[in-house]
């Protein structure tokens, strides 16, 4: 018999003994109990549950520039590079709302475009769903900077360190990486603002009122140094074209009433984020919008019964 054999046999007797499979039982309990144990240790901290194996996150498709080039190019020739003044567009934007769904990444770059034509951010913060429960905080912020086709965008640290210092956020970087609510949306901040840092905010569907309230008293805070407030949203999922629009006049009803205490009626994929959004406009007094764009994924495919994704991008402007 040669060694593995032997060793074989020896582990099978060992086995076989009463006393090593108690031994065996008890080392495995102690064994999953630390792992739990160092799982979630650091809960409740405001720095989170950290992933120290990433050093950055990366925006969809950050190895395509011609991804984004092309859509921006198509907005460009939609509309010009002229500022085209509308009925609605008097007063300054503090406020955006803009879909993550790059079905639409045309109309997405001819938003940015248009937002690139008033404003000059210093930092951007974006607020979205987390879609997936990803990571292990409600409210989460990330740290890491992100790299997109353009380039690498930086997070604001001081602001991510204030939402920490203040309770609101918890630093849980899982809860990014596989987040297309703000990777889809990095590129074209990178590309149309090229100086300008990102706070990256996403919310789990459970997310309370309370909790979206002190998040729209933290953004409004900012929304005079500097800091363009962005949120990341889509709107009537899985309906017909149809259902889709009439689910979007009961939201926009809200959204144009800036309407809080109606949000649990809004058709959106982060209820609690339409709510911060909409709490924070009216605490800085940016209660106009204007329409960009309102379409669903029916239309742009010419498909009426398929389910379909709504969209919505608008911006939420203040008296000059």
């Amino acid at each position: 018999m040669d060694f593995i054999a032997e060793n074989e046999v020896t582990i099978f007797i060992l086995a076989s003994s009463p006393v090593c499979r108690i031994f065996a039982a008890v080392l495995f309990i102690v064994t999953m109990t630390l792992l739990a144990f160092g799982c979630n240790s650091d809960h409740g901290s405001g720095e989170g549950h950290q992933s120290y194996f990433l050093d950055s996150h990366y925006s969809v498709f950050s190895d395509r520039p011609g991804f984004f080039e092309d859509a921006i190019a198509t907005a460009r020739k939609h509309i010009g590079n002229q500022r085209r003044i509308s009925p609605d567009s008097a007063g300054t934007v503090r406020w955006g709302i803009v879909s993550h769904h790059l079905l639409i990444r045309d109309l997405i770059a001819e938003f940015f475009l248009r937002l690139s034509w008033e404003v000059h951010p210093k930092t951007i913060v974006v607020i979205g769903p987390n879609h997936f429960s990803e990571g292990h905080h409600t409210v989460a912020v990330s740290r890491l900077p992100w790299k997109t086709p353009f380039g690498i965008m930086n997070s604001n640290q001081e602001i991510v360190n204030a939402l920490v210092d203040s309770g609101v956020a918890s630093v849980d970087e899982e809860a990014f990486t596989r987040e297309h609510s703000v990777g889809a949306l990095v590129p074209f901040l990178k590309y149309f603002f090229p100086e300008a840092s990102v706070v990256t905010i996403d919310l789990r569907a459970h997310t309370d009122t309370i909790e979206a309230a002190h998040l729209a008293a933290f953004l409004s805070s900012f929304a005079d140094r500097g800091v363009f407030l962005l949120a990341s949203l889509d709107f009537s999922h899985y309906k017909t074209s149809s259902a889709a629009e009439k689910e979007d006049r009961t939201t926009l009803e809200i959204i144009r009433n800036f309407d809080t205490k109606n949000c649990r009626r809004a058709f959106v994929d982060s209820r609690a984020a339409l709510f911060a959004v909409l709490k924070s406009c009216t605490e800085i007094g940016s209660t106009s919008i204007e329409i960009i764009h309102h379409t669903n994924s029916g239309i742009i495919e010419n498909n009426p019964i398929a389910p379909c994704t709504s969209y919505i991008n608008a911006l939420m402007r203040s008296a000059r």
